[in-house]
This record gives structure tokens, sequence and C-alpha cells, in this order.
């Protein structure tokens, strides 16, 4: 049993396409921006991997319900600091580039949506790293592709939100996600 967080910048694709004059400029951010997101990671997050503009996260679910319960509330607080170093980080690199490209003029517009489901995975090793594999984990990766029409968001299947908890404070919207490896709320 796993938690399965998907990290990944909204505007990516559009960023490196507009900007593929400064393209040099444009991965260095997206880089900078992913290592600082990479900084935060801590357990029972795992980082599995990055790809291209996402950071694929786990946390083993073990323990008894209880233990999961506290360190659930626990990964909601991670979760809205990454959103909090992603803000800063996009500041910080507006604020001292003294660039005046397209890709450094326009970092700001960049997002953070955060995709989690919670399931199963098979892990192997390939190298030195772990790889999780089936069927949640492809639920996890269709779910990055969702209609949530926000650019910045925290999208939970209701797996994950049992997992988790509510993000308390923070207004939650309900829909429906229909994919090919299920029907998700």
């Amino acid at each position: 049993p796993v938690l399965l967080l998907l990290a990944d910048i909204s505007g990516y694709t559009q960023f490196m396409i507009e900007h593929d004059a400064a393209l040099r400029h444009s991965q260095t951010i997206i880089g900078e921006l992913l290592e600082s997101l990479i900084r935060q990671i801590d357990v029972p997050l795992r980082l599995s991997g990055v790809e291209g503009d996402a950071l694929f996260l786990y946390a083993v679910k073990s323990g008894d319900a209880d233990i999961w319960r506290r360190r659930g509330a626990s990964l909601v607080d991670r979760v809205r600091g990454l959103f909090r170093t992603f803000a800063q980080r996009l500041v910080e690199i507006g604020a001292y580039s003294v660039c005046n490209c397209n890709a450094c003029r326009v970092v700001g517009d960049l997002k953070l949506k955060i995709v989690a489901h919670s399931g199963e995975a098979l892990f192997t090793q390939v190298g030195q790293r772990p790889t999780l594999s089936g069927p949640d984990v492809i639920t996890l990766h269709r779910l990055a592709k969702n209609s949530v029409p926000e650019k910045q968001y925290f999208l939970m299947t209701e797996s994950a939100y049992r997992d988790l908890g509510a993000p308390g404070g923070d207004g939650v919207i309900e829909g429906t996600e229909v994919l090919d490896t299920g029907t998700f709320t």
C-alpha cells in the first residue's frame, strides 16, 4: 500500500515551446524549481524520479491506521510547504534575474499542481532507484491530465483524501475524472 504524489509544473510545455530561443534559460529555471522542491522532501515521502517537469513521490503506508492518520496530516502540511517553496522560488528567480529574455520575464506565470492517489504499487529496482508500477501508478499519471480548469491546485482521489484528510482551511471542490483505469472522485 502506498500514497502516490505527482508534483507537476503547470504551463511547462507552453513555457518551453514559447521560449525555444531561450531554451537554456527555460530549462535552468525548471531545474531550479524542481531542485527547490526536492530539498523539501522528507520521510515518509520518497522521490521515485524526476519526470521532465514533475517529481514522482511516494510514501509506503506501513504501521497501524492511527499512525498513518497522524502521518497523513503531516503530509498535507508538507504539500502546502511545496506550494510555498515553489512560489518563493519563483519570486526569487524573477527578482534576481538580470536577463530580459522571454523565459526570464514570464517565469511568474508557472504554477504547481500536485496530484495524490492512494493504492498499491509493485516495487522493482532499476539502477539505483526504486521503480513503482501497477494500475494505481498509471492512474496517478493519467490524473495529471485532468479537467481541472485552474493552473495551480492539489487534486486528491477519494482514497488519498481518506488517507490525508482535508487540507484544512482550503475549499474542497468535488469532481469526477473518468479514466481508462476507472472513475475517480
